[in-house]
């Protein structure tokens, strides 16, 4: 699975509604840059970008092949 770098540009949000609530996922800034990984965690994020790309809100820069995003936990 291909990690990438994404870069929004426009200003949206991400929002998920249910019959219950409105939960806002994240807000993407133009000027900012952010991290989708090959964990699991980000497959729902995978393909929120996919549809972002196609309505031109985002650039995805792929991880060149061999590497990968390292994570580091502080605190």
């Amino acid at each position: 699975m291909i990690e990438f770098i994404f870069a929004p540009k426009e200003q949206f949000k991400w929002v998920k509604e249910t019959e219950d609530s409105v939960q806002m996922i994240g807000l993407y800034l133009p000027g900012n840059t952010y991290n989708c990984t090959a964990k699991p965690l980000h497959d729902e994020l995978r393909e929120k970008c996919k549809e972002w790309e196609a309505e031109g809100k985002i650039e995805v820069y792929p991880i060149p092949p061999g590497k990968s995003f390292t994570v580091t936990e502080v605190g």
